[in-house]
């Protein structure tokens, strides 16, 4: 048994470093189906160990055959900190069916020149991924929606955000929505209205409601959108009362654009317990609703009234001065709550703002993070030298 625990040990020290050795920005590239669309996309790939190595791409996925790469080899040296690699795309005048379309641009890293011919495989080879998603329109009117609420105490306002994107072909003229409220018994406690709005092709709304809860506890809201003869139904289960982690303040110091933003998350634990491993989500779109901003703070552990600041990381490279309308979501255990926020960027400096009320920005769809591959990568491997060492163990025996 110590023999196995100590081979895990090691075999973890060893590949997790590896598994963070290659980058590529960004992780995701997102494009409107046009019937034949050409277009080129321009992705880099990191070097972050700078070290001699090879890298191989390879397409897969639903639009493989649309996307042709203008090099499938990057060869990098220890001086070079980023490679661009560049692929076209031609679509079609159709698509066999709407909706999203994944496609993948997977980058492997060999570290000799015999193996560049190998076909790529999941194996000890470290490998990134770059996603290329491609959303085709449905017919008529379609929305696709989310529904986000932010969890708060009793006595304060509750935020619901639906947010509608139109992914049909024609505009719509009037979207609203009705939420019900249960308690955990079932019982209805509250029906709300959101506001209504006009909702243009490819164009994303957020439909808002408010409650004040005046008990703690776990509830259940149910959302119908009604939009021009349309209905979409939502469920979404949340807890009111009982998450004891506080914002104070978020702060950017010594920013220059184009850098780096070290963001600082001032956050105090006001139980009466250790809080673990606590972090913060941060997102932040532009006036079109783009995603500018999608990262994670490092994560920590606060005594009771322990106050941290919780760092997170923004890369500003193609960045533009102006306003930024997100949020920020705190998590710990299996709680979270979220709160809008508002950041003026400028040339000199970056300033966020907690909004009280106001905007509410429903999450983004998951996505598979590059924490999550390495893990997934690291878990392969043990399991992988668990099998040979029980192997070699029998075979002594």
């Amino acid at each position: 048994m110590n023999k196995t625990i100590i081979l895990l040990a090691l075999v973890t020290l060893l590949l997790v470093p590896a598994a963070l050795s290659l980058g590529v920005t960004p992780g995701k590239v997102t494009l409107d189906f046009e019937p034949n669309l050409e277009t080129a996309i321009t992705i880099n790939v990191i070097n972050n160990d700078q070290k001699d190595f090879t890298v191989l791409a390879l397409v897969e996925g639903d639009l493989k055959d649309y996307i042709t790469l203008e090099n499938a080899r990057l060869d990098f040296t220890k001086a070079d900190g980023s490679k661009p690699l560049s692929y076209k795309v031609k679509l079609p005048g159709a698509l066999s069916k709407p909706g999203t379309h994944q496609t993948f641009l997977k980058i492997r890293e060999t570290k000799s020149a015999e193996d560049t011919d190998a076909p790529i495989s999941v194996g000890a080879s470290i490998e990134v991924v770059s996603l290329l998603i491609v959303n085709a329109p449905y017919k008529g009117k379609y929305v696709q929606s989310q529904m986000f609420i932010s969890e708060g105490e009793v006595g304060e306002e509750t935020v619901f955000a639906i947010t509608a994107e139109n992914v049909g072909e024609e505009d719509i003229g009037s979207i609203s929505a009705k939420i019900d409220v249960y308690d955990s018994a079932g019982t209805k406690v509250t029906t709300l209205a959101t506001d209504e709005k006009s909702l243009n092709v490819r164009n994303k709304r957020e439909l808002v409601a408010r409650w004040t809860p005046d008990k703690a506890g776990k509830f259940k809201a149910k959302a119908v959108l009604s939009y021009d003869g349309g209905t979409a139904s939502l469920e979404k289960e949340f807890i009111i009362g009982g998450f004891f982690l506080k914002l104070h303040d978020i702060t950017v110091k010594n920013f220059k654009l184009g850098g780096v933003a070290k963001f600082q998350i001032l956050v105090e634990n006001i139980g009466g317990d250790l809080i673990k491993e606590a972090y913060g989500e941060m997102e932040l779109k532009d006036e079109t609703g783009k995603q500018v901003m999608d990262i994670d703070s490092n994560r920590k552990n606060l005594q009771p009234e322990e106050q941290k600041d919780l760092e997170a990381f923004w890369e500003t490279e193609k960045v533009e001065k102006g306003f930024y309308d997100g949020s920020i979501t705190l998590r710990y255990e299996d709680k979270q709550k979220t709160q809008p926020i508002r950041t003026t960027v400028r040339s000199d400096g970056i300033d966020t703002q907690l909004l009280t009320t106001g905007m509410a920005i429903a999450p983004p769809a998951s996505k598979p993070k590059t924490n999550s591959l390495v893990i997934i990568l690291i878990i392969t491997l043990i399991a992988i030298n668990i099998g040979w060492f029980v192997y070699f163990k029998r075979k002594k025996a």
